[in-house]
């Protein structure tokens, strides 16, 4: 392990083996992908011997509670590939390039092809947080609101 950034659910880690990265090229960071757009999602779900690809579109680009500090909201970007354990951490990719990480989904009995994946905006901020061996965290704008919907409330809160 390198490097931990728990606020926003990513680590960058290495392989110890000399020879690993031997004849392999790094993957070019991309843009936040359009909604209704078409991305894949590589990893290796529940335990497969080779790597999958699910491919789904881009339905949502919000701030979401990442589940993993279950503190910090961050932007993510929803997706209907599907995410099982497994995919979880593998790359989205889009025309060659990597688009975000995928992170979480939900089980079927909660919301069928709905994921989540962590977009470029907040990965590259992590490589160069490793690279300047910085602890500070990303910025968080920690404003919530409530919908004054209730005459009641809206008199009581003038």
């Amino acid at each position: 392990m390198q490097f931990i950034a728990n606020d926003c659910d990513l680590a960058l880690i290495t392989v110890p083996a000399k020879d690993f990265f031997k004849n392999m090229l790094p993957l070019k960071l991309g843009r936040i992908p359009a909604l209704e757009s078409t991305v894949s999602a590589y990893g290796y779900p529940i335990g497969g011997e080779r790597m999958s690809v699910t491919t789904g579109i881009v339905s949502r680009v919000d701030f979401q509670l990442y589940t993993h500090s279950s503190v910090d909201q961050h932007l993510a970007i929803q997706i209907s590939a599907q995410i099982n354990p497994g995919n979880s951490g593998g790359p989205v990719m889009q025309d060659g390039k990597v688009v975000g990480v995928a992170f979480q989904g939900y089980s079927g009995d909660v919301a069928q092809g709905v994921a989540y994946m962590i977009p470029t905006p907040v990965i590259k901020p992590v490589f160069e947080r490793h690279q300047q061996r910085a602890v500070r965290r990303i910025p968080d704008l920690a404003i919530t609101y409530a919908k004054l919907q209730n005459p009641a409330q809206r008199n009581f809160s003038g």
